[in-house]
């Protein structure tokens, strides 16, 4: 036996190596599993046809069930509404805050025409660098 030909652990035998050009994984890795939220978010995201009147249109599930709530809600349906509410104050507290570059003016009073024109220059001629001091306004 030459040294090429020795079988045993880790040295499997010539023919049951695996092949040039093949794969030792022929039918790949599994596709992800979809979870739960992925399911129900796709549910939602499917579309119904909803009649309002005369009118029909096409909405999403997700959408055609908030409607059904409001509607409830309206009809005097207390379990609807606090339903309602609390989704509301959910969404209200995961509002975005104000984009970093937006600027804010804040007045600190009420202030005579001439002296908000002339506050006014001082703060533009101060951004400027048109000023004698380097005290900001």
């Amino acid at each position: 036996m030459t040294g090429d030909d020795e079988v045993g652990y880790k040295k499997p035998p010539a023919s049951h190596r695996f092949q040039p050009g093949k794969s030792g994984n022929p039918k790949g890795r599994p596709k992800k599993s979809r979870n739960l939220h992925t399911t129900l978010m796709d549910i939602l995201k499917e579309t119904v046809t909803l009649r309002e009147g005369d009118k029909v249109r096409t909405v999403s599930k997700g959408e055609a069930m908030l409607l059904a709530q409001m509607q409830k809600a309206m009809k005097g349906d207390t379990r609807a509404f606090t339903a309602l509410a609390k989704m509301t104050s959910q969404f209200a507290s995961q509002s975005q805050p104000p984009p970093a570059n937006s600027a804010v003016l804040v007045v600190p009073g009420m202030l005579a025409e001439e002296e908000w024109i002339a506050l006014t220059d001082k703060q533009q001629a101060y951004a400027r660098g048109n000023t004698g001091s380097d005290e900001q306004p």
